[in-house]
């Protein structure tokens, strides 16, 4: 090598190991952090449900996916029209919603105990038919007057129902206590996928709207 091209060569050498050594930290650092963050945030007790999260599917699979989710959510939305255009079949995996309103606070919270109140008198069965309901009506979610209308449909006792949304203290408890929750398990963004494998945590997703989201979801399904 001619001695013209010795000093660039050495720089160029030197410029590459930089970046693989950059690299190297930065992904040690990410391992740091994860398992800082799994101690601290303490999600690996996450899978354990409370009265507020909603069952959608289980399964024989060893996964279970818990999607914290807001009504308010646009991400939210999104995912559930690619799952639905995909026909997503959620019944080859273990899939939880939690609860978790976030975006706009006080309205988040208010069709969260919608929510609830249909759950109350529908179980779950009758909460995702509502969702579905909700998500087919998203033009409307401005409106609460509208929502509640839509709501209603899936409940056998709209006086209990109304008694239930204005002022049934439980549920606004119920709520509360899953938005704590949410903010003890870090979770920044809306909808987050927590991944499970029976009982050990795997991974966390943020922000899983559209197709991003079906797609982590069909990686876990069972084969």
């Amino acid at each position: 090598m001619k001695n013209k091209y010795i000093f660039p060569y050495i720089i160029f050498m030197s410029f590459l190991l930089a970046i693989f050594l950059l690299i190297y930290k930065i992904k040690i650092n990410n391992n740091v952090r994860t398992k800082e963050y799994m101690k601290q945030t303490k999600l690996e007790n996450s899978l354990k449900l409370s009265s507020s999260d909603h069952i959608k599917s289980t399964s024989t699979s060893p996964y279970t996916l818990i999607e914290y989710f807001d009504f308010n959510c646009i991400y939210c939305y999104k995912l559930h029209v690619e799952a639905k255009k995909q026909n997503l079949d959620y019944f080859k995996i273990n899939y939880v919603q939690r609860i978790f309103p976030k975006l706009e606070k006080e309205d988040s919270f208010y069709k969260a105990q919608m929510g609830e109140c249909v759950y109350n008198q529908s179980g779950d069965d009758g909460y995702f038919k509502y969702i579905d309901d909700y998500f087919n009506n998203w033009n409307f979610r401005t409106d609460n007057k509208k929502v509640i209308k839509i709501a209603e449909k899936y409940v056998q006792d709209k006086g209990k129902f109304y008694d239930c949304v204005d002022s049934d203290q439980s549920v606004k408890k119920k709520i509360e206590t899953a938005y704590n929750n949410g903010l003890i398990d870090n979770i920044d963004y809306i909808p987050t996928f927590l991944v499970y494998k029976n009982s050990e945590f795997v991974n966390k997703y943020q922000l899983v709207g559209g197709s991003f989201g079906v797609k982590i979801i069909e990686s876990f399904l069972i084969k």
